[in-house]
């Protein structure tokens, strides 16, 4: 479970793109290297045939966060994110936040939400893989708890033990997303609210941790480098066959949920950009379909709609039934 991935508007990095960061030099790849290709390598966490490589997936995953911590700064939506007014849905998520008891924020990264000094620390729990951030963490914000995730597939917590649960761009770091949406739920108290930000793939038909293209870069990039064929094919990849492989599982997953999984995703050998490492095509009716028997959703305000769809975004908010 993560908290982060070169097309516009993009999640995870659109607060931050300022910070860009090359950090493909720490970034080692945990076990031995898969490379990306130009294939579509998407297979369905809900496919019990595909549980071998999705297990090895998840631990590269699970290693990848909890070995890096600088990758936490690189992909940091920084401070500024929480304190825009003008942000709705961030504006919305930290509104919720300051009227609950007992939060939960899971993917924490750097727990910049308590850099507003509007929630108060004592009723913060956060949980991620990296004890190292999570160090850093308890220094700055001594009265917050901070849990590390040592278990992708579990919360380190008792059921019914939080009134606010949220995550923002880490839904779609998650090998097994239903698996992840319910522990989410099994953490929540009944009458509590859970929140998630993340990017809206199938439905905006891109993927941004699918190789585009033969090599690294964007075709920009590559025509100056003098790659114009390879420059070529990248502009093919991201508005045509990219979009369609996406048009196409989103057909199918909307009869049946499938929760599709990039097993090859960039960011275990190109230089990083955030969100590289996403591995879930994320895709909402699949995601309301898995949610529905126990979250009575909320209708977002039109202004966070708006913002919503122009970001290419998914923004769900519901409460618990009883």
């Amino acid at each position: 479970m993560r908290g982060g991935l070169t097309a516009p508007a993009q999640p995870r990095w659109s607060f931050a793109r300022e910070r860009v960061v090359n950090i493909d030099s720490y970034l080692q790849p945990p076990m031995q290297t898969i490379n990306p290709d130009r294939k579509i390598h998407w297979v369905s966490s809900a496919d019990p045939g595909n549980k071998s490589v999705l297990d090895d997936l998840e631990e590269r995953m699970r290693l990848f966060y909890a070995e890096n911590s600088l990758y936490y700064d690189a992909i940091s939506p920084h401070e500024v994110s929480w304190g825009d007014l003008s942000n709705s849905v961030y504006q919305d998520i930290l509104r919720r936040a300051k009227m609950a008891d007992a939060v939960l924020e899971v993917g924490c990264g750097s727990a910049s939400v308590l850099a507003t000094g509007q929630l108060a620390q004592g009723r913060y729990t956060g949980v991620d893989f990296s004890e190292a951030q999570l160090m850093k963490n308890r220094q700055r914000y001594p009265e917050a708890a901070f849990v590390p995730l040592t278990n992708p597939g579990k919360l380190p917590f008792s059921e019914k033990t939080f009134d606010y649960v949220f995550s923002v761009f880490v839904l779609e770091h998650v090998v097994y997303p239903q698996r992840f949406l319910q522990e989410n739920l099994r953490v929540l108290k009944p009458g509590g609210t859970f929140c998630l930000l993340c990017p809206n793939f199938l439905g905006a038909l891109y993927m941004t941790s699918q190789r585009t293209g033969f090599s690294d870069g964007t075709g920009r990039e590559k025509l100056q480098r003098g790659q114009t064929w390879d420059a070529f094919v990248t502009g093919w990849d991201n508005k045509v066959r990219v979009p369609f492989a996406c048009f196409t599982r989103g057909l199918l997953a909307k009869m049946r949920p499938r929760f599709y999984i990039n097993t090859r995703p960039r960011c275990f050998v190109d230089a990083f950009n955030p969100d590289v490492d996403a591995v879930y095509l994320t895709y909402l009716p699949e995601i309301k379909r898995e949610v529905g028997p126990f979250l009575r959703r909320e209708q977002p305000d039109p202004k966070i709609q708006a913002y919503t769809t122009s970001n290419r975004l998914l923004y769900l908010c519901g409460v618990k039934s009883a």
